[in-house]
């Protein structure tokens, strides 16, 4: 990604979606106030997304292709090239090593960078989630229990309720709790396993891999 001065790298990211807006950790929030939609009055980047060539993922020796795709599609604010997943979800597995291989071209040389993902979100326990995956609602609080595996320590687990807006933030200690009182009479969980390295490679100022990995839930009132 290319943009100009004076937009920040974090305003550039907004503008194709791929900035995580994240309370600080062990808190809620309103996912509006808190991309702050209400308040920014800064103006949208132009961002350039750069041709690097052909992009794949090794995964447990099998490669999967990201396939190239030429922007814009609705705005002329974002332009270039983007690389979308062409694999079945099956393929891209959590709890394992990724190396993620870029061909390079005329704006970047080629490189490789290893990164690991984090461990499935079906492994965290919902309080009051039932064989039909829909969680009852009681109590003051909502209780997440999960494995915590200590080389995994800088992970994050985040929850976000839906359609009440809210998106809640954990360090990955195996345990978290949320208050049902942020929670409407019926909607959906969605609880996420984050985990991020920093690219570094030649050519490249900053960069990140991300692993955001999810599941969702229905939840009710009794």
């Amino acid at each position: 990604m290319r943009v100009a001065a004076p937009a920040s790298v974090d305003d550039a990211l907004r503008a194709i979606g791929a900035f995580l807006e994240l309370p600080a950790t062990g808190t809620c929030a309103d996912l509006i106030a808190l991309s702050g939609r209400n308040g920014r009055t800064s103006p949208v980047p132009v961002v350039e997304l750069v041709d690097v060539g052909a992009v794949w993922l090794e995964v447990g020796g099998i490669s999967t292709h990201l396939l190239p795709r030429q922007l814009p599609d609705v705005t002329d604010v974002v332009s270039g090239v983007v690389y979308a997943r062409a694999a079945e979800p099956a393929l891209l597995a959590a709890d394992t090593g990724y190396v993620i291989h870029v061909a390079g071209g005329r704006d970047l040389a080629a490189f490789q960078v290893r990164a690991s993902a984090p461990e499935d979100p079906s492994n965290v326990r919902i309080a009051g989630e039932n064989d039909s995956g829909v969680v009852t609602v009681a109590g003051s609080m909502l209780d997440f229990s999960w494995s915590a595996s200590a080389d995994a320590s800088n992970d994050l687990l985040y929850v976000d309720t839906r359609p009440d807006g809210i998106r809640c933030v954990f360090d990955n200690v195996g345990h978290a709790a949320v208050p049902t009182s942020l929670l409407g009479n019926a909607g959906t969980i969605v609880v996420h396993r984050l985990h991020r390295d920093a690219l570094r490679a030649p050519g490249v100022d900053s960069g990140e891999v991300r692993f955001d990995f999810s599941r969702a839930v229905g939840y009710v009132r009794p």
